[in-house]
């Protein structure tokens, strides 16, 4: 939830109160979302290895509070007393921003702090795993062999396994380069179009994005108790779809949305020059920001094929011993995309004139 929350307002807030251009705050969201989804790699290691999943989950959550609170400089202090000044404000068509983001990331903040007491209160209900500190001593070289040096077949099956994951693993980073585009590009489209509810009340550009988790959430159903029945009687196949075939119809939906955000821009930009708005970047396009809903829909079918797809297949493929790596791949998979991302985004940039849009 704080995740979300963080990573679907960021670039507005990089645009806005910091003043970055849009095309340095999108490099900067990809950056961050990059190495959030590539330390999975270093967590999954330190769980199998050292800490083991409680342990981890209490230091990870303690970085993830320490982060949010420095995501805003003020104190908690300062939080309240803003929550009990919002009263004693007038009611204003335009909210003040640094109250809005005091708000936003404080909230979060007090979000995550209430997960972990929660999550601490269960402790003594977790089953723990009995350390088995003599086990190396297996590893020792034998006099004959230096068994601690020469794998197993059974170690080499798995490496194997790992490696035949690579092909799907480099394919699917094309699919995280165009997923990036829905947390950055996606909401800085809406922030410069006409967002009024009413007369009086304006909807936040990056809650567009609630339209993704809303196709998520009313697709799951109808694609497990309609659309997989009847793929069931022409594949044969208790899925209805192998996992890959679920992979690839997702990234070929994530295609129609980066078409369809391309269709927007094109009427956008065409709109800014016929009402002659080019030079005046402060103003409200005259265009609804409803115009952006078919994209987010078809990214959030997409999302509900392909990650759940990829999911599954990383979880099924790498062996027992192996589950948290391949889910830590998976994740590693948007990572390395984010970062491909926030390198297009600067290239194309510079060679197009450096000034950030």
């Amino acid at each position: 939830f704080a995740y979300s929350g963080i990573n679907s307002n960021l670039v507005t807030y990089l645009t806005g109160p910091l003043g970055q251009s849009t095309a340095t705050a999108t490099v900067n969201v990809n950056a961050w979302s990059g190495t959030a989804a590539l330390l999975p790699l270093l967590g999954a290691f330190i769980v199998d290895s050292f800490l083991g999943r409680y342990r981890t989950i209490v230091v990870a959550s303690l970085i993830y509070i320490l982060h949010l609170d420095k995501v805003d400089i003020n104190h908690v202090s300062k939080l309240l007393v803003q929550i009990s000044s919002m009263y004693r404000t007038q009611r204003s068509s335009k909210p003040r921003d640094n109250l809005s983001w005091v708000l936003g990331f404080g909230i979060l903040c007090i979000i995550m702090v209430v997960a972990l007491i929660v999550f601490l209160c269960g402790t003594t209900t977790y089953r723990y795993s009995v350390k088995r500190f003599l086990n190396k001593a297996l590893l020792a070289p034998d006099d004959s062999k230096e068994h601690g040096k020469v794998c197993s077949i059974e170690e080499v099956e798995e490496a194997k396994a790992v490696l035949r994951l690579v092909s799907i693993w480099a394919t699917c980073l094309v699919y995280a380069v165009v997923l990036t585009q829905s947390s950055t590009f996606f909401t800085k489209q809406g922030a410069t179009m006409d967002r009024s509810i009413t007369v009086s009340v304006k909807i936040p550009a990056a809650s567009l994005q609630s339209f993704i988790s809303l196709t998520i959430v009313l697709s799951i159903p109808i694609y497990d108790c309609i659309f997989v029945p009847l793929a069931r009687t022409w594949t044969r196949k208790s899925t209805g779809m192998t996992m890959l075939q679920r992979i690839r119809t997702g990234m070929f939906l994530s295609s129609i949305s980066i078409i369809l955000a391309a269709l927007v821009e094109m009427k956008r930009l065409k709109t800014i020059q016929e009402y002659g708005l080019v030079d005046k970047l402060e103003v409200t396009v005259p265009m609804s920001v409803w115009w952006l809903v078919p994209q987010y829909v078809v990214i959030g079918l997409s999302k509900m094929l392909t990650m759940v797809g990829l999911q599954e297949f990383f979880y099924d493929q790498v062996p027992n011993e192996l589950r948290s790596i391949g889910l830590a791949l998976h994740l590693s998979i948007f990572g390395v995309g984010s970062f491909l991302s926030g390198f297009l985004i600067s290239t194309i940039d510079k060679a197009t004139g450096g000034n950030g849009g």
